[in-house]
């Protein structure tokens, strides 16, 4: 667990990998626990802006720049940010044959 400073400029990065053999197209969605801290968490940067396309086999860097608002209530110790990343290479083929 790392411990990030209110108002300080950080970036990580998260990695994907495609264990199917085909190319999947997905799509990330943030989650940001307690809710009510989300407010302060601010992405300047983030894979989760675009939508992601995987190459059989391959393994991606998806970078993430953010900042977490120097307002955060003192009452928030711990913020936990999570992603899932859906597969949307169904939607994405639909859309295309349209």
């Amino acid at each position: 667990r790392d411990r990030v400073v209110p108002g300080k400029f950080y970036t990580t990065s998260y990695i994907a990998k495609n264990t199917t053999d085909e190319i999947i197209y997905g799509q990330a969605i943030p989650s940001v626990a307690p809710t009510d801290a989300a407010l302060h968490f601010k992405k300047l940067e983030c894979f989760c802006f675009e939508q992601q396309v995987l190459a059989t086999g391959e393994a991606i860097d998806m970078p993430l720049r953010f900042i977490i608002d120097p307002y955060l209530p003192e009452s928030v110790q711990t913020l936990t940010l999570s992603y899932t990343l859906f597969d949307i290479t169904d939607m994405t083929a639909s859309a295309a044959a349209e």
